[in-house]
């Protein structure tokens, strides 16, 4: 099952956590790939660093859906929708 296109075999290919972690992988494992700090990631995606840091550690609070497409897209990413069943 994917998340993004390519973005999770990249992570791993375990959903135990939940597919909401997705985005929160895809910004470590970019960040490093990169080799870029917090501050050069926040550049890039015209946000703040505590914003990557947030993302990061997972705390999507007072973010939308569209916010986190965005952010997949802008790193490379043709995002998509998954719903999984309980």
């Amino acid at each position: 099952m994917k998340i993004y296109s390519t973005t999770i075999s990249k992570l791993d290919n375990d959903y135990s956590d939940g597919p909401g972690h997705a985005i929160q992988r895809l910004m470590v494992t970019e960040r490093l790939a990169r080799k870029w700090t917090q501050y050069k990631m926040a550049d890039f995606l015209n946000i703040s660093q505590s914003t990557v840091s947030r993302l990061e550690a997972g705390d999507y609070q007072g973010f939308n859906l569209c916010f986190l497409l965005d952010i997949a897209e802008q790193l490379g990413y043709e995002p998509h929708m998954v719903f999984l069943k309980k």
